[in-house]
């Protein structure tokens, strides 16, 4: 065959639709290897988005246990005070209100510099995004919804449990 046998049939199979009807189109006329390199190049492309977006997941649910898991800890340890605090007579939901604005002052503080440094770092991705901006405002409000969300977990169920002990045996502990 020759080389140029494709383009050589490209241009017959012009000429032959064109004699059949002169209005009938005829656009986009490739080779297989042309095709067949493009589909390995999609391919790629989804491939790579694929493991990004596998990354992106384990990177929230990451921050996610590390969110919970730093404020529920902190929360624990403030259980003695706590304790006091009931046995001076503070009501539960003062106590509540308390560790939830002690805790959930770091979490949006953590959210407001994620958003700053995701919007910053966007352009980095925008080559291998396509149909969404990297500047996506719905997602980023998802994400920092969720982790606020696990904040206020982390926060409130140790808090509640620790606002139940009896301020008696919580003293006596130490």
């Amino acid at each position: 065959m020759r080389a140029d046998a494709p383009s050589t049939a490209a241009a017959a199979a012009r000429r032959a639709v064109t004699n059949i009807d002169p209005e009938l189109p005829v656009f986009a006329v490739r080779t297989m290897e042309e095709i067949a390199a493009q589909s390995r190049a999609m391919f790629f492309r989804r491939a790579v988005l694929w493991l990004l977006g596998a990354f992106a997941l384990a990177a929230v649910v990451l921050a996610a246990v590390g969110v919970y898991g730093t404020l529920a800890y902190v929360v624990s340890q403030r259980t003695r005070e706590i304790g006091i605090r009931v046995a001076l007579g503070a009501r539960r939901h003062a106590i509540v209100r308390m560790m939830l604005r002690h805790g959930m002052t770091p979490a949006l503080a953590g959210c407001a510099v994620g958003l700053v440094g995701s919007l910053w770092l966007a352009g980095f991705l925008r080559s291998l995004l396509f149909g969404v901006e990297p500047n996506d405002i719905p997602t980023l409000a998802c994400a920092i919804v969720f982790l606020c969300a696990v904040a206020l977990c982390a926060c409130l169920v140790p808090v509640l449990r620790a606002s139940r002990v009896d301020p008696v045996i919580t003293l006596r502990q130490e």
